[in-house]
Formats: C-alpha cells, structure tokens, sequence
C-alpha cells in the first residue's frame, strides 16, 4: 500500500518545483539577453556598413547630430581626415530626427556595444553645431554643458586650459535628452565619462580649427 502523502512531502515537493521554475527562468532570461546582444550586434554592423559608426581611437566616443549642412560638413571632414589615415576619435551619427525616442535608443544601443567590445574606459561627448550670438561667433566658442556630465571634471578643465574661447552653461544650449539618456545607460559603469557640447557655426567652418578641435579631445583623454 503507497505511503500517505505528507505535507513535509507535498513542502518537498514544492520545492523542487520552485528551483525547476527558477532554472527555466534563468534559462530564458540567458537566452533573452544574448539574442538582445545579438541583435545590438547586428544593428552595429549594419551602422558600421552605412558609415555612421566609424570606429577610431576606442577611448575617445564623438555622436554628431545630422540635421543641418554645418552638421554634414563636420562629418564628411572626420571621413575625409580619416581616409587619409589620420588618427581620430571614434564617431557616431544620430540620423534619426532629434527628440524622437528610438534615436536616442540606437545611439545608447551602439554605445553600450562599444563598451562591451573596447572595455569601460571611455569618453562620450555629444557634439552639437548651432548658430550662436554673434559675438561668440566671431570668436569660435566652445559651449560646455554643465547640466548633465558624468565623471568630465578633468575633461572640463582641459578643455578650459585649451586655446579655444570656452563659455559654460547650466542649461541654455546643452543639457538634452540625448546626453541624459546616455548617462543613465553608463552612469554605473566605472570610468565611462559623458558630455555635451555645443561648437559654433563659425567654429564648424574653419577646418584648422575642426582639426585643432579633434586633436585635442584625443589628446585630453590621453
């Protein structure tokens, strides 16, 4: 005749029950994250076929807008300069319309790749063009935004100690939700940095300049 069940069984039971459904559930979710690791893989590739992710010096990150003709001449300069195999820092393009969502996914999406490939030890600056007052076109300003930065303190007072006209900001041309986004994807990774700045449009059509520019954010990470 079979035992009468037990509720230490029935507990027994239960138990094995719940490390089973434990098991199934790591096993989905391991399985879940590499097919979205994947996936950001695959995106990658195809951003590094169509040139909008340029890999240069890994350390250095550069994510450049592409919504005016400012925009486009500062990107066709970085491939033109790069062609010619002058070392620069690694670049990407926000094609998509700003303050639209999902560009600011593929661009956190494309980012935490990069730090999954070229380890944490990185700079990410959001380089914004705009038409500035005039008297900080005349002078080919650099606008640091203050407002959102991760870990740049050093960044920022190199950039200071540089030949560039430098003004600062809390909020006035910087501080999107581009650069917000990114920090929030980063912020618990050691030695990511992040921030925004904002180059005149005089600033964007004097190519000496534009190099001097880039030279120097590969040489303040250094």
């Amino acid at each position: 005749m079979d035992r009468p069940t037990s509720i230490e069984d029935i507990q027994q039971s239960l138990e094995r029950a719940k490390d089973l459904i434990k098991q199934i559930t790591d096993k989905v979710s391991s399985i879940s994250e590499t097919i979205h690791i994947m996936t950001q893989d695959r995106r990658i590739s195809k951003s590094v076929s169509d040139g909008d992710y340029i890999i240069g010096i890994p350390r250095v990150m550069i994510c450049l807008q592409d919504n005016s003709p400012e925009d486009r001449m500062v990107i066709n300069f970085l491939k033109d300069v790069r062609e010619k195999g002058v070392k620069l820092p690694s670049f990407m393009v926000q094609s998509s319309p700003t303050g639209n969502k999902k560009s600011y996914s593929e661009i956190v999406n494309r980012l935490l790749g990069h730090l999954r490939k070229y380890g944490n030890n990185l700079m990410f600056i959001s380089l914004k063009i705009h038409k500035l007052p005039e008297i900080l076109e005349i002078e080919k300003t650099i606008v640091i935004g203050k407002r959102f930065a991760l870990r740049a303190t050093s960044f920022i007072q190199k950039i200071r100690d540089s030949t560039f006209n430098i003004v600062e900001d809390k909020s006035e041309f910087g501080g999107g939700k581009l650069i917000f986004s990114v920090i929030e994807s980063i912020k618990n990774y050691q030695d990511t940095m992040a921030i925004e700045l904002t180059i005149s449009s005089s600033l964007a059509h004097d190519i000496e300049k534009l190099a001097e520019l880039f030279k120097l954010f590969t040489l303040v990470v250094s």
